[in-house]
């Protein structure tokens, strides 16, 4: 994956940001990227027309957090054991840039990287297009984070229970950071531009090695007697996760934040 990483970043689908880490540099770029993640769905055996059938299997274009979340570990993060080496931060955003490419165009969404909002530049934001045409979609916000691995950590060594829940520990408070990064930057400005749209997903994502860790907070739209839209939240249920768990990831829900965690399933 650092050869593939290098081999974008010398062919100018990536540069450096003023954030210190790597982005697409425009618009035009992006769609060259886009058209490159294509090419990788095809060689992964994935479906490239992006029709309806695939963005439901992404699922966040429909809200399905679920979805993503199993999508996320299958196309991705399981390639490779646990065992591998930690990435650069750099590479995990461009997992994301290339999961998210069918949401563009027909998706019926556009993707801002690095946007600029009132407390700083948002890493992901999802905004859907709004035309006669399309029925509510969700405002999407993520925020990515990367844990360190621990210094008794050995490449190659299997881990003990012990220490994957540890891992996963670690990775659930950076993914509250990430959490809190969100609703005290953003929050106002998204409540803001998500007119319109059927609910609003926060979500923070942690990743370590070929694993992850994620919390996903949702809000619906309601109006209050003087016609203004307020966000408030909907809260994922016990019932609602019931039968998702995977091989690989376990769903939790926690203050009615989703939590899913493909680091321990022990909890």
């Amino acid at each position: 994956m650092s050869q593939l990483f290098q081999l974008l970043y010398q062919a100018g689908y990536l540069t450096p940001l003023k954030s210190g880490r790597v982005g697409i540099p425009n618009h035009d770029v992006f769609e060259a990227f886009v058209q490159l993640s294509q090419k990788i769905y095809a060689r992964s055996g994935l479906p490239v027309d992006f029709s309806d059938h695939t963005l439901r299997r992404l699922g966040l274009g429909h809200g399905d957090i679920f979805a993503f979340v199993r999508h996320m570990d299958e196309v991705y993060l399981q390639r490779s054991p646990v065992s591998s080496a930690n990435l650069a931060e750099s590479v995990y955003h461009l997992y994301m840039h290339a999961l998210l490419a069918p949401l563009i165009g027909v998706g019926g969404f556009e993707i801002d990287h690095e946007g600029l909002a009132e407390g700083g530049r948002m890493d992901i934001r999802i905004k859907p297009v709004h035309d006669n045409k399309s029925t509510m979609r969700p405002y999407i916000v993520l925020e990515l984070k990367q844990l360190s691995d621990d210094a008794k950590t050995k490449l190659g060594e299997a881990m003990s229970d012990r220490s994957l829940k540890s891992m996963s520990q670690k990775a659930s408070i950076k993914c509250q950071e990430a959490m809190t990064q969100i609703r005290q930057r953003y929050q106002g400005v998204n409540n803001h531009r998500a007119k319109g749209s059927a609910m609003i997903l926060q979500i923070g994502v942690t990743f370590w090695r070929y694993r992850f860790y994620l919390i996903a907070h949702r809000l619906s739209p309601t109006t209050n007697r003087a016609g203004e839209v307020l966000w408030v939240q909907k809260p994922f249920t016990a019932k609602e996760i019931a039968g998702h768990d995977t091989n690989n990831v376990k769903f939790t829900v926690d203050g009615g934040n989703l939590r899913a965690s493909s680091i321990y399933k022990g909890e």
